[in-house]
């Protein structure tokens, strides 16, 4: 008698994409705006939340009003790594010289993230990501916890010094001294 072997089903074909090829299906509204590009694969990024949104506006205003020459604050902005690695942070801060077709990470003084549904993903595949590129500092601001998460040191995929700061913590990057962030500050007005 013949028994019944199933054959395991094939693993799903993946396509690795570029920058270049993003934008163009981007651009041909193949693509919602809203995916980033990690290791060559189009991520949809997650809808945000009403306090999510306000955080960002309010952050971004301060960022704006206190980020000194020589850096820009750049918001809901493609960080270009590379040709397969291109994230969209909630903010970045860099040197206005970095600014390239692919950014230069030494220029980039410092990552945030808000996070309330992405906390995982922000704080595993995106630090990694980001520590990789040897990006200096990254925050990422949980909105559940009410704390941030500092993420300093890169070595390999891996940032050697996190620290985990209550909302009420002044926080300042370490290259930008002069800007501090209150995130308490910021939640009482959104």
């Amino acid at each position: 008698m013949n028994a019944y072997a199933p054959i395991a089903p094939a693993a799903p074909a993946r396509h690795r994409f570029t920058l270049d090829a993003a934008l163009a299906l981007v651009e041909h509204g193949l693509i919602d705006r809203r995916s980033e590009i990690i290791d060559g694969e189009i991520i949809d990024m997650a809808s945000e939340g009403e306090l999510h949104r306000n955080v960002k506006v309010l952050l971004n205003r301060l960022l704006v009003m206190s980020t000194l020459e020589p850096f820009l604050v750049a918001p809901d902005t493609t960080l270009a790594l590379s040709a397969h690695d291109a994230p969209s942070p909630d903010f970045y801060i860099i040197e206005a010289a970095g600014l390239q077709k692919l950014i230069d990470p030494k220029a980039v003084a410092l990552v945030i993230e808000v996070a309330d549904t992405s906390l995982i993903y922000d704080l595993s595949r995106k630090a990694a990501l980001y520590a990789s590129y040897g990006l200096a500092e990254y925050w990422v601001v949980d909105l559940g916890a009410r704390a941030v998460h500092v993420l300093a040191n890169p070595e390999g995929s891996a940032y050697r010094d996190i620290l985990t700061q209550p909302f009420e913590a002044a926080l300042s990057p370490r290259a930008l001294p002069s800007l501090s962030v209150r995130f308490a500050d910021l939640l009482g007005a959104a």
